[in-house]
């Protein structure tokens, strides 16, 4: 058994680094548009509807403003 009786040890390579990096988000995802006013002209079926499409806009609005607000807050967080 002349190999096990061998001097060959293996070589050890030294671990990876690893270095998480936070990726920098473009400064236009972090701006909503304004919201878009109600179109005059639009023939809509009734007033209640009309409000429940107002309603719906804006709620789309507060929802983007909300969420692209979390994205700002954890940009401004400090890097550890």
């Amino acid at each position: 058994m002349g190999g096990c009786s061998s001097s060959w040890r293996p070589a050890f390579l030294p671990a990876p680094r690893i270095e998480v990096v936070r990726d920098a988000i473009p400064a236009d995802f972090l701006a909503c548009e304004a919201e878009p006013a109600p179109l005059a002209e639009q023939p809509w079926p009734s007033m209640l509807e009309f409000g429940i499409w107002v309603e719906a806009v804006r709620a789309a609005g507060e929802d983007c403003r909300a969420k692209l607000g979390a994205v700002a807050r954890r940009q401004a967080e400090p890097k550890k």
